[in-house]
């Protein structure tokens, strides 16, 4: 089985530098999507992201065709990390004014 995935992982590794993986379902629409290259951060290296048995791994810092629920799935992500990110905040801030026993 992990063979499989590492096939596909590189079938897809192989045609994101210019298009993601191409849809297996001819049903499933393509769009358009860059992701940044942001070294020193979360958002450095390549994305990968499984949807339907399906590995993708997409390159950032480099446009490419993807499937729009792949697209859906990554930006997502990136908003929920940004969310978890301004919690932690919050919760810095409010530890700030109160004894560790209170949080």
């Amino acid at each position: 089985m992990a063979r499989k995935i590492d096939d596909e992982i590189k079938e897809t590794t192989e045609t994101a530098e210019t298009t993601a993986a191409p849809a297996k379902d001819p049903g499933m629409r393509l769009v358009d999507a860059f992701y940044p290259d942001m070294p020193g951060t979360d958002y450095h290296g390549d994305i990968t992201v499984g949807l339907n048995g399906v590995m993708y791994k997409i390159k950032r810092g480099v446009a490419v065709k993807l499937p729009l629920a792949v697209k859906e799935i990554i930006d997502r992500s990136i908003a929920e990390d940004a969310r978890v990110a301004e919690m932690i905040e919050r919760i810095k801030e409010m530890g700030k004014n109160q004894p560790i026993a209170n949080l």
